[in-house]
């Protein structure tokens, strides 16, 4: 297996000097047509190998269309993952956000003035705010993935203090290939308390409820608490980070259940060379702990990952990991190369 870590290695370096090297500096992700009509694009190539398989690449496109309204706006947007035998596309987004000017009457115009609105399909992450952007909740910015919620999200801030309400619906197969069974209703709350960037902060704390499914609660409710301290590093250049996330059920489905925990926790060095970073992620979920889109339950995880961000268009990303996971009263050990270029067009 060790030819296939070298492989990947050498394709991938070889693959992200070139684009950028052809990547103009000063161009943005960002394409306004006029005043109020954008588009953003950006696109991901991932290759990755581990000890039980071969070398595996992706190539994720994707493209989203604002346009501005009065008081609101339309988004629209899609994303590919184009691999070497199949190529599958979503829309990710199609929503229409808004302020709520018409509750004026009712509300008073301090509280709607700072609320936003978002109906329709959308893009919701709970991820920790550091080099490895991961959630034991949910995450819907997941680079390898073509993951997006629906519903409606009610977001309001004021000063250091932001909360979002979105209730979710869903549907759901039995297996990739199967016809949709189950459709069910979850509701999401997050407080997010601080500003980013300072010494500590922001402190967030994420609420989900029982899932609604086929008329039956399936789900216990469970909460999530995260946050992070960045200081300055004296001898050194660059800034030192500590995040974290811990995550518990909060009632019992079953009364033989035990209540399922999970935790993740990050150090990294920001900025030890202009633009670069790196940092070290430990984690680890419960038996059954289903509620995370990037960690699988009953998995002990390890991860190093640098960041090379090369300009405002184009950024390279190497992670090592290893992974136990517990399966049928067996441990199974994985280990992981994974490379990712992210640049936008």
């Amino acid at each position: 297996m060790p030819f296939y870590f070298s492989f990947c290695f050498s394709f991938f370096f070889i693959c992200s000097t070139a684009l950028i090297l052809i990547c103009p500096t000063l161009v943005q992700a960002e394409y306004w047509l006029d005043d109020r009509l954008y588009i953003d694009n950006h696109q991901q190539f991932l290759i990755s190998s581990n000890n039980t398989n071969n070398p595996h690449w992706q190539l994720l496109p994707e493209l989203t269309i604002t346009q501005g309204l009065a008081n609101s706006a339309l988004v629209v947007g899609t994303k590919l993952n184009i691999e070497r035998r199949q190529t599958d596309a979503v829309i990710n987004n199609a929503n229409l956000r808004f302020a709520p000017l018409f509750l004026n009457s009712f509300v008073p115009e301090s509280i709607t003035s700072r609320m936003l609105i978002t109906l329709g399909r959308q893009k919701i992450s709970y991820a920790q705010e550091d080099v490895f952007t991961s959630s034991l909740a949910k995450n819907d910015d997941r680079a390898d993935a073509l993951n997006y919620s629906q519903g409606l999200k009610i977001h309001h801030r004021l000063g250091f203090v932001e909360q979002s309400i979105f209730f979710n619906q869903y549907a759901r197969s039995d297996s990739l290939h199967a016809p949709v069974k189950h459709h069910g209703t979850s509701t999401h709350y997050q407080l997010k308390v601080g500003v980013p960037g300072y010494i500590v902060g922001p402190a967030i704390l994420v609420i989900e409820s029982p899932s609604q499914r086929d008329g039956q609660r399936d789900n216990p409710l469970r909460a999530m608490l995260g946050s992070a301290v960045q200081l300055p590093l004296r001898i050194v250049p660059g800034d030192w980070q500590w995040a974290f996330q811990y995550a518990s059920e909060l009632s019992d489905s079953k009364p033989s259940h035990r209540k399922q925990k999970a935790w993740q926790t990050s150090i990294s060095w920001l900025g030890f060379i202009p633009q670069h970073k790196i940092g070290m992620l430990f984690s680890h979920s419960d038996d059954d702990w289903i509620y995370s889109d990037d960690f699988k339950p009953g998995q002990d995880r390890i991860e190093i990952r640098y960041q090379w961000t090369v300009n405002q268009r184009a950024s390279v990303e190497w992670a090592l990991s290893e992974s136990n996971v517990d399966m049928n009263s067996k441990t199974k050990t994985e280990k992981a190369l994974h490379g990712r270029f992210i640049f936008s067009i």
